[in-house]
């Protein structure tokens, strides 16, 4: 089974129908041929809703970030815009394209998206390698307040990438099976707590 429909199982489970963490690996691994350490892995970087929820102050400063750096990305366009002598067609794909970002990231916190967060902090720090490698950014007063959020974000990211993972154990244990001893690995997902049924479903 391919990693990214394992990941849309797990979210099915975890996030729609509220299960916990446990509950959803056990459901899956009875899929023929899935590989437990993958499925362990993407169940994992799901967020609960209690975690989601205790990371909420993060996740604002997150979306904060982002909106600044799609707000900034607005003014450079506009003030383009304001230049003329640019292809109309040109700067509208150009201003979608500059909102694509900030806008994948505030849908995955608040969406509980967690691979949405490497996404968005991959791209953002090609954003700047790349401003970097073509003389583009200059390190002055104006220069840095554009791109505090970005960084601001990049970091948020990757924080909070690891403050949502649930984490496991993976244990060689051995059962009988028809008289015979055979060894399985088992998996155990950290206890919450509380679960997903303790908490109101929310939308942020």
């Amino acid at each position: 089974m391919r990693k990214s429909k394992i990941r849309r199982l797990a979210y099915k489970y975890l996030v729609k129908e509220e299960h916990t963490h446990q509950e959803t690996f056990d459901e899956l691994k009875k899929n023929v041929g899935i590989d437990l350490d993958l499925l362990a892995e993407e169940v994992a970087k799901i967020p609960s809703v209690y975690k989601h929820e205790k990371m909420k102050s993060y996740r604002l400063f997150f979306i904060l970030c982002l909106s600044l750096v799609g707000i900034f990305r607005l003014l450079g366009l506009y003030s383009l815009i304001a230049i003329g002598g640019f292809n109309l067609l040109v700067l509208l794909m150009a201003l979608l394209l500059s909102l694509l970002v900030p806008v994948i990231g505030i849908i995955g916190a608040v969406k509980r998206k967690s691979e949405l967060y490497l996404t968005v902090s991959v791209l953002m720090a090609l954003g700047i390698f790349r401003s970097l490698s073509k003389g583009e950014l200059n390190f002055d007063v104006s220069s840095l307040i554009v791109l505090l959020p970005t960084v601001g974000g990049i970091v948020l990211a990757f924080v909070l990438m690891e403050k949502l993972k649930t984490n496991f154990t993976k244990t060689l244990k051995e059962k009988e099976v028809n008289g015979e001893i055979k060894k399985y690995w088992d998996y155990k997902f950290d206890e919450e707590s509380y679960t997903n049924k303790d908490l109101l479903d929310t939308d942020f």
